[in-house]
């Protein structure tokens, strides 16, 4: 820097003694002193251009340039701070939208887990058919009717893998164990978990917070219960003390001593978003569930991941390890032929579970559509302001040039204060992007916001320097080619003659007001379709009655009850609830309706034939007559407002010991029985030898069951005391709010037992609107981008009409000069906005045609060409774009002419 200060020192010094030495030459021959300065100064040429070339072969040249164009640009923008607030603004909106979006995609898709070498992990599946080698299987799998796929395994099959495989991968299991009842300090809440292997945490490479880790001798029969915490769950529930280590505290009523904390940000090798409070040795889960069908060679639950040894290959370790599992399967199966063994499949593990993250990846594909579609409409509102600002420049332009500087130099200072304006809206959308991100974060999964690594790295900032660059050139490229592109005589001539190159230089301008108007329509129209989905799901048909009526969940079964001491209390809790005031009926159920989960198999008739478990047919015949089922209290359809069609519901005389007896939906009912009375006639619940014949006692109208998209399936409703049930829903109708008889239910609970837990504590109107809870927040975030596009659109097309009416005062003076009435010159300016918006929305509903088609998989009750969304998306750009236009056609009726000549 000192150096080249010392270079154009030296540089301004030796022009100044060269002028000087030719003036003194030039007096010296008699020229008079003034004009002699006049002359030398002529034969020298331009001093600006001689010092720029004189510059250019120091080599710093480029610097200089840069840090004049940076500091004009800041001049100029800051003597237009309107047109400056308004760009940044327009560019923060879709930039920052923008890397919001890349953000969530970043923490739920892309990010690996925080753990040692994640890409030397893998993932173990299998692929199996067309017979399944599992008799259940629990986690994530799919059939497709010929196939099965599943990343669950036996515990044996791990165990057998931890042995084999040892010289070429660790492998370690896991489960997750999804509700699990917490007694802490003689509080109790309920909480989420897992169980891992011994060599879960060491295999990761994970260090912890706080005491130490499971380790392979935690996780042996007969070994002391312990776990380990998250770090979230220290903080939150121990106040991240210290003396956390070695206390003991009840899961499902067994004591379990905490060893040690995870570390902060590790959330286990699951899917991104489930974070569990509690990790235990997969040993563990036998005394905490109380079931012995974990060892169960065909109970397939376990899934296995590895980390593979240095210098070996997925595919050398591949020989290994499908060996080992077909050996372990064909031991606990040995009626599986060699060819119904499953094939191994090793995907890669860096990113952990990725089994349902297909569902987040397609919205996430329609969160980037509309960002990408509102930072084009800011690009498009930038780049018209620009050409409207560059018009208005092009003297100032024509001057720079003739003076000598280049066409490159000028396209360079107009792209210099582009690249400003995007760097300023990129620097303000960074700011809200991790806010926007957490906003939108229901959308894509209800777990909480710490389950999620959701902040800016290195990652974010090279897209969103990315975009800042693709948004400079794309609105800034075009607008500085065309501001230059006058010739010096017109550009020189254009301030007086007013409008006379106007036409040419709005013709791009219009197309760009058009391109947004299109961009917006399309833009309405989704978040239209969306709202309108969610006005159908909300009118949708229940077969239910939600209002009034107060849920919870209590899980006797969990807290080690047996089943009839679970009957027992389930009772007994029904019994107090009625007797609150103001309790019409009460009772309880296996399922929350509207929850999204239950179950469900295969209602299938008396003559229906006798399969073998995993068979074709039995997969056939199971698909053809899947049903769901829920086992229920007697006053089940009372409290809920379910009409009974023909017999009666349960009574206590409905025993154990007696005929299974159900009441049946009319879906179910017209499956089986077609036309026919239903009440008194069978039906097989499974269709293997192990069936279970019931007879049915009632037929009730159809309700909807797991979702407000899914017609009522075919159902049947089992009584609690001929079936078993371990944790349950109560539902409980009132005739006030429903909220104000939650203390008293808590304190019903907390008197039969002070250690169970209520969880889910909710009204069934609250359910409802939960499982709409991702849609409402899509069509939230799509309208409120469509607004902001809306605006943008309305601001471009003012910004041209406003210039087009002052290019065009002479001709509007003469128009009223000759007798033309105000009313007619505001016509005149609005049908030019009424042409734009015209082709515009006519390209926007074309644009919607295709364009919606991103929304179909979230749409209920329309198709993505609604026509009544088309029209209304038009109406709104039409009226929005009217209003822009009037405030200009305002002005224009109002030119004076006596002025507006005297100005031509």
């Amino acid at each position: 820097m000192a150096r080249r200060r010392r270079l154009d020192d030296e540089l301004e010094e030796e022009i100044r003694q060269h002028i000087q030495s030719r003036r003194q030459s030039l007096i010296a021959d008699g020229m008079d002193p003034r004009e002699a300065e006049y002359e030398a100064r002529r034969m020298f040429g331009n001093v600006a251009l001689k010092r720029e070339e004189a510059r250019s072969m120091w080599g710093y040249q480029w610097i200089d340039n840069l840090a004049q164009d940076v500091r004009y640009g800041i001049r100029l923008l800051r003597r237009s701070p309107v047109f400056a607030v308004v760009a940044v603004v327009s560019l923060a909106i879709g930039i920052g939208a923008s890397a919001a979006v890349f953000t969530l995609a970043d923490s739920l898709l892309f990010k690996k887990l925080p753990v040692a070498s994640p890409d030397e992990l893998v993932i173990l599946k299998w692929i199996a058919g067309p017979k399944n080698p599992a008799s259940s299987l629990s986690g994530n799998f799919d059939n497709d009717g010929s196939t099965t796929t599943s990343t669950s395994f036996s515990a044996a099959t791990v165990s057998a893998l931890r042995t084999d495989a040892a010289r070429a991968a660790d492998v370690f299991g896991f489960a997750t164990v999804p509700s699990l009842d917490l007694t802490i300090d003689g509080q109790s809440e309920v909480g989420n978990g897992q169980v891992v292997s011994g060599n879960y945490f060491s295999t990761l490479g994970i260090l912890s917070a706080a005491g130490r880790l499971l380790v392979d001798a935690d996780d042996r029969a007969g070994a002391a219960p312990v776990a380990v915490i998250s770090h979230a769950f220290w903080v939150r529930r121990f106040g991240a003390g210290p003396d956390v280590v070695g206390k003991t505290i009840l899961v499902n009523r067994v004591p379990v001593t905490i060893v040690g904390v995870a570390p902060k940000g590790f959330h286990g090798a699951f899917e991104v978003g489930d974070s569990p409070l509690l990790t235990m040795p997969i040993a563990a889960r036998s005394a905490i569930a109380g079931r012995t069908l974990w060892n169960d060679p065909g109970y397939w639950w376990v899934l296995a991941m590895a980390r593979l040894r240095p210098g070996v290959s997925p595919e050398a370790a591949h020989g290994v390890l499908e060996g080992s599992m077909k050996r372990t399967v064909a031991e606990g199966n040995p009626a599986l032929t060699a060819s119904e063994l499953p094939r191994l499949q090793i995907l890669p593990g860096a990113r952990g579970q990725l089994e349902s993250r297909g569902s987040r990846r397609d919205t996430l594909v329609i969160m980037a559509s509309v960002v990408g579609i509102v930072l084009l409409v800011a690009c498009a509102n930038v780049a018209s302001l620009l050409l409207v600002r560059g018009t208005s420049r092009v003297r100032e332009v024509t001057l720079r040039a003739a003076i000598g500087a280049s066409r490159r130099r000028i396209v360079r200072q107009l792209l210099t204060e582009g690249v400003l304006l995007a760097l300023a809206g990129s620097a303000l959308g960074l700011l809200v992007a991790n806010i926007v991100a957490a906003a939108l974060l229901p959308v894509l999964s209800g777990s909480p916001i710490e389950a999620f690594n959701i902040r800016t790295d290195w990652r974010v900032f090279l897209f969103t320097a990315a975009i800042a660059t693709a948004c400079s050139l794309l609105f800034g490229l075009i607008p500085s080619l065309r501001t230059t592109s006058v010739d010096l005589v017109s550009g020189l001539q254009e301030q007086m003659r007013g409008h006379a190159t106007a036409p040419r230089r709005a013709r791009f301008t219009s197309v760009l007001v058009v391109f947004q108007v299109a961009l917006s329509v399309l833009l309405i129209t989704i978040a239209g379709l969306l709202a309108y989905s969610i006005r159908n799901l909300q009118r949708a048909p229940l077969g239910f009655d939600a209002s009034n009526v107060l849920i919870f969940r209590v899980d006797p079964a969990r807290a080690g009850y047996e089943l009839p001491r679970t009957r027992a209390l389930l009772e007994q809790v029904r019994e107090r609830l009625r007797g609150i005031p103001g309790v019409r009926s009460a009772s309880f159920s296996t399922a929350t309706l509207i929850s999204g989960g239950g179950s469900s198999g295969p209602a299938v008739p008396l003559d229906a034939p006798i399969t073998e478990r995993g068979s074709v047919e039995d997969r056939d015949l199971s698909r053809r007559y899947s049903s769901m089922r829920m086992t229920v209290g007697d006053e089940f359809f009372d409290a809920l407002g379910i009409s009974i069609l023909r017999g009666r519901t349960f009574i206590p005389g409905d025993t154990a010991g007696g005929q299974p007896v159900v009441v049946i939906n009319r879906a179910l009912a017209r499956r089986l029985f077609g036309d026919e009375d239903a009440v008194g006639r069978q039906f097989r619940w499974g269709t293997t030898k192990q069936s279970v014949v019931m007879e049915v006692i009632g037929v009730c109208a159809d309700a909807k069951y797991t979702s407000l998209r899914i017609d009522p399936p075919p159902t049947l409703y089992t009584s609690y005391r001929q079936f078993d049930i371990g944790g349950a829903t109560f539902e409980v109708k009132t005739d006030g709010d429903p909220a104000a008889i939650v203390a008293q239910a808590r304190d019903i609970v907390r008197q039969l037992d002070s250690n169970l837990p209520l969880a889910w504590i909710r009204t069934q109107e609250d359910q409802i609107r939960l499982s709409l809870q991702s849609i409402m927040w899509m069509a939230t975030f799509a309208t409120a981008l469509a607004i902001v596009a809306i605006v943008l659109a309305a601001i471009g097309l003012y910004g041209t009409l406003a210039y087009s009416v002052s290019q065009r005062v002479p001709e509007i003076g003469i128009r009223v000069a000759l007798g033309a009435q105000r009313q007619s010159v505001e016509w005149l300016v609005l049908k030019s906005a009424l042409a734009l918006t015209t082709t515009g929305v006519a390209l926007g509903a074309c644009a919607s045609y295709w364009g919606t088609g991103l929304v179909r998989s979230v749409l209920f009750g329309l198709t993505p060409t609604d026509r009544s969304t088309f029209l209304v998306a038009a109406l709104l750009m039409t009226t929005v774009a009217t209003a822009a236009a009037y405030l200009p056609a305002r002005r224009a009726a109002r030119i004076d002419p006596v002025e507006a000549l005297r100005a031509e």
